[in-house]
């Protein structure tokens, strides 16, 4: 009888020897892939099937490589915050509501008052008391309108600030009482210039830091500090 193969040498027919190939029947040669005198196989290792299949698996990898981009960037969150502010809100101004178009309204000369418990009606020589526990302070000032068209800028419009964001607005009764007041609650015409005053009512002990005048409605303030 013929002398089996063995894996190693080769001679196999690539698998591993076991109970049904020694059971083979006479005249089968367990050991050539062909009779006596044939040319042997050579061995197959199943493991060589793993080498295209890890080729395929490695080019699809970089294919979805090449194909996906950069990873977005998220826009950076930025918050910004603060002081909060004390605000007394004006009540509705005498005049127009917003700056006409050929408006160009300017504020020269101004010069802040220390402040007094009672203003003196320049007209009638009456006074006018502030509350208790409240003063007027009044701001002095040329208004000079270089613009198209005729420009309000009244007493509710301005701004008088204590300390921090602290405003109060233009008191238009308090402001009524000098000729300067009575001239800003009247439309400035256009190439002309008044003297104007507005009258500011703060609580007794405070400091009047800065001033911010400007046209009616307009966002441009013309600010004056203190010192």
């Amino acid at each position: 009888m013929a002398e089996k193969g063995s894996w190693d040498e080769g001679g196999g027919t690539g698998r591993e020897p076991g109970p049904d190939r020694d059971r083979a029947g006479p005249g089968t040669d367990s050991g050539s892939s062909s009779g006596a005198g044939g040319p042997s196989r050579k061995g197959f290792n199943p493991a060589w099937l793993l080498v295209p299949a890890l080729g395929l698996l490695l080019g699809g990898m970089g294919i979805a490589s090449m194909n996906r981009g950069p990873a977005p960037q998220s826009a950076p969150t930025v918050t910004v915050t603060g002081p909060d502010a004390t605000v007394v809100r004006p009540v509705a101004p005498i005049g127009t509501s917003t700056t006409a178009p050929g408006c160009d309204l300017a504020f020269v000369s101004t010069s802040i008052r220390p402040p007094v418990q009672r203003i003196q009606n320049d007209q009638t020589g009456g006074y006018l008391d502030a509350p208790s526990g409240q003063d007027f302070v009044a701001v002095e000032t040329t208004l000079t309108n270089s613009g198209t068209e005729g420009c309000y800028a009244t007493a509710g419009y301005q701004r008088a600030y204590t300390s921090g964001n602290t405003y109060y607005t233009g008191n238009g009764e308090a402001g009524g009482q000098l000729s300067g007041g009575r001239a800003v609650a009247q439309s400035i015409p256009a190439g002309k210039s008044v003297k104007g005053a507005y009258v500011f009512q703060v609580p007794t002990g405070s400091q009047v830091s800065s001033v911010r005048l400007r046209s009616n409605g307009s966002e441009q303030w013309t600010i004056v500090n203190v010192g």
